[in-house]
């Protein structure tokens, strides 16, 4: 006599690749977003001169495309500065990701320690540091300094303003996986202003 229960089975199936490579690169977001955060406190501190981003609601909103697992992948970032105070600063991440008729979204709330001088992604410095210009679509020439990281064989780049210490592009590199870019979009931030 069945009991019309299904038995558990032992283990859970893995989710598909392409989800799992969604996951990773909203990950890979959130971590480069909360070093960014650290990034740009510390630089406000150490020069001891008030930027354009430090203000609540000082935000920026990115658009990008690549592919992950061969398929094509949009994405929307917000990033908002929602509190600070003379140790911490308060940064909001949203991020959507869509493919194949799906959204994923995901946000990240985290409390920056104003004081703390490391620029990491993923527990490590970045491999290279140098300076480039870029163009951007409603903003124009922005001269930029280029954080570089490699882990294995992924590459991360974060292009944060020279003038304004914000960032303005992330682009994102795992052969095998894919890559994805966003550019900054809009934004309230004086010097950013489209």
């Amino acid at each position: 006599m069945s009991s019309g229960v299904e038995p558990v089975p032992a283990e859970a199936p893995a989710p598909p690749k392409e989800s799992r490579g969604l996951l990773a690169v909203i990950i890979i977001i959130v971590v480069a977003v909360g070093a960014v955060g650290v990034y740009l406190a510390y630089n406000h501190l150490a020069s001891g001169s008030k930027y354009p981003w430090l203000f609540r609601g000082a935000y920026a909103d990115y658009e990008g495309q690549g592919t992950v697992a061969i398929f094509p992948v949009k994405m929307k970032m917000h990033l908002e500065v929602v509190d600070y105070n003379e140790t911490h600063a308060r940064l909001l991440m949203r991020a959507t990701v869509s493919t194949m008729g799906i959204n994923k979204t995901s946000t990240n709330v985290t409390w920056v320690d104003l004081w703390k001088e490391d620029y990491l992604v993923s527990g490590k410095q970045p491999d290279k540091v140098y300076d480039e210009t870029i163009n951007v679509k409603g903003i124009g020439e922005l001269k930029c300094r280029v954080f570089e990281y490699h882990e294995d064989s992924s590459v991360t780049r974060i292009y944060v303003d020279k003038n304004t210490l914000w960032p303005v592009k992330f682009e994102f590199e795992e052969p095998g996986l894919g890559s994805l870019e966003l550019t900054i979009t809009k934004s309230n931030i004086p010097g950013l202003k489209g």
